[in-house]
């Protein structure tokens, strides 16, 4: 493994430069042994290889890159670096911790030109889970989603709004509670006109801690009430 890791690692740095019509795929990477990326756990140096910002796809599907979680940050951390992404795929490598999660939603928000997302069978949950679909609404590019096969329990009303060409969404297989399950078996067009509806016909309930801090007897109360009208007499501020 270790032969076949630094053969890979130096085949890699030894690629040509990259335009940004190229495209990183995992099964089309071979090692002087033929040994391909699959066989890697140990990922760091892919991530030193996609620091470069004119890549526009990388697929990585189905390589098992879960197995080592501090390499897998490695790698979100690089894809950040790739300002003009527009296709990525990182089926397959399960399990998705939540540090790992956590870093792909903060290198996703700098892919602004991203087209097609694929995060199929990764076993994301809890709060990477929710990182994720945070980030979702700002990629306003957006085409093509796949988040089947995961523990998503919560879609963003607002992609429909905020990704208005997306077409595709893959979204089966996983525990939905809002919208309903039974919403989100269904095809794409379904799923976009309902939550379209939702947006428009909706309320959004979204609680919020308010916190005054200061010295006592300076108005903390007084404007609280005010805030709140429980105090009919006090002045507006």
């Amino acid at each position: 493994e270790n032969v076949g890791q630094e053969a890979l690692g130096f085949a890699l740095k030894e690629c040509r430069a990259l335009t940004t019509a190229d495209t990183i795929h995992s099964r089309e990477i071979h090692a002087g042994l033929h040994l391909q990326i699959h066989a890697i756990y140990q990922v760091s140096f892919i991530a030193n290889c996609l620091r470069r910002e004119n890549v526009s796809a990388v697929d990585l599907s189905d390589n098992f890159l879960g197995r080592s979680n501090e390499t897998l940050v490695d790698l979100m951390l690089g894809l950040g670096e790739l300002k003009n992404l527009t296709d990525l795929n990182l089926s397959g490598n399960k399990p998705f911790s939540r540090d790992v999660c956590q870093t792909l939603s903060r290198s996703l928000k700098h892919m602004t030109s991203m087209r097609s997302l694929k995060l199929s069978n990764n076993a994301i949950d809890g709060d990477g889970a929710d990182a994720i679909i945070c980030t979702l609404v700002r990629l306003f590019q957006l085409e093509v989603l796949d988040l089947s096969n995961n523990s998503f329990k919560i879609f963003p009303v607002a992609l429909s709004i905020s990704c208005p060409i997306l077409w595709k969404m893959e979204l089966s297989d996983n525990p939905w509670k809002y919208p309903h399950a039974a919403v989100m078996k269904k095809n794409s067009t379904f799923i976009r006109d309902h939550l379209n509806l939702e947006f428009l016909n909706g309320t959004i309930d979204r609680e919020m801690a308010l916190m005054f801090v200061g010295k006592s007897e300076v108005g903390k109360t007084s404007l609280l009430k005010a805030l709140l009208s429980e105090d009919k007499t006090a002045d507006h501020v």
